[in-house]
C-alpha cells in the first residue's frame, strides 16, 4: 500500500488525515458530533470513523502509517502523536471496532513498536514492522509483512509473514 498524498506533506495532524474517501463515510468526533468525511479533512484523536455499504476510506498518518478500512468498518483513532525528530517517543494507540481493514505500520512501530497498539475485542495487537489485516465478527488476522503478535487473557501469539490467526468472541 502506497499513499501519496503531497497535501500532507510537512503538516503536523493530531490523529489522522483522510487520504482518500468512497462512498458513505462518517466521522464521530470525541463531542459527538457527525460529518461526512472530506478528503484531506483532519480527523482528531478520539474520533470514530464509520464506513457504510460499499464505503472505503483510507486514513494517513505523519509517521507515514496508513490504515484502509473497508464497507461496514469503524475504526477508532485513540491516540496518535508523533514528532519527526524523536519518532521513538510517538505514540499509535487504535481501537478496530468492527468490519475489516488494512493496517501498514509507520515510523513509529519501526522506531519503538511497544508504541504502537490496536487494540479490538478479541485482543491487542503490537507490531515489528509490520502490514498486516484484521476482519471481526470473531477476530480474523492476516499478515502481509513483519510480525504481529496478539494477546489476550489466553496468553500471546506470534504471526509472520504469511500467517493467519483467529481468536473467537
Amino acid at each position: 500500500l502506497v499513499v501519496h498524498v503531497d497535501r500532507l506533506a510537512g503538516v503536523a495532524h493530531a490523529g489522522g488525515v483522510c487520504a482518500a474517501v468512497t462512498g458513505n463515510v462518517t466521522v464521530i468526533a470525541p463531542d459527538g458530533s457527525s460529518k461526512a468525511a472530506q478528503r484531506f479533512a483532519d480527523i482528531p484523536n478520539g474520533s470514530v470513523v464509520s464506513t457504510g455499504d460499499g464505503a472505503q476510506a483510507t486514513l494517513r498518518f505523519d509517521d507515514s502509517s496508513a490504515v484502509v478500512l473497508n464497507q461496514n468498518t469503524q475504526f477508532r483513532i485513540v491516540d496518535f502523536r508523533f514528532n519527526a525528530a524523536k519518532p521513538d517517543t510517538g505514540r499509535s494507540v487504535f481501537d478496530f471496532l468492527k468490519g475489516a481493514a488494512r493496517f501498514v505500520t509507520g515510523l513509529i512501530a519501526r522506531a519503538e513498536p511497544a508504541n504502537y497498539s490496536l487494540r479490538t475485542a478479541q485482543m491487542t495487537i503490537g507490531v515489528r514492522g509490520t502490514d498486516f489485516s484484521v476482519a471481526s465478527g470473531s477476530l480474523y488476522l492476516s499478515v502481509n509483512q513483519g510480525l504481529v503478535t496478539g494477546t489476550n487473557a489466553a496468553g500471546s501469539s506470534t504471526f509472520s509473514a504469511g500467517q493467519f490467526g483467529f481468536a473467537p468472541n
